[in-house]
């Protein structure tokens, strides 16, 4: 919507990209919660360490498919403007 790019099939497809990644990272922190919890530690502790050692990885995953996707949502040469809103709905949706 910020950007003025319509709602399309790329631009669906970006966003199943977003939910794939997002889900990926969340079962990775909810994985780790877990070992930690199964280590004797209490529920909310096992969650908020999880969330403190995942935090980096999250935010290094976030950052290298934005610096990736960053050329395609500009839509710099022949035909870029075709594939523009998945580049986009990728960068709105990390």
């Amino acid at each position: 919507f910020s950007t003025g790019t319509r709602l399309s099939v790329p631009a669906l497809t970006g966003t199943i990209l977003c939910i794939g990644i997002a889900t990926a990272n969340s079962i990775l922190v909810i994985n780790t919660a877990r070992e930690v919890h199964h280590g004797g530690k209490p529920p909310l502790q096992a969650a908020l360490e999880a969330g403190f050692s995942r935090f980096r990885p999250v935010l290094m995953t976030a950052l290298a498919m934005l610096i990736g996707m960053l050329p395609m949502a500009l839509g710099l040469g022949d035909g870029g403007e075709q594939n523009a809103p998945l580049g986009r709905a990728v960068i709105g949706g990390l």
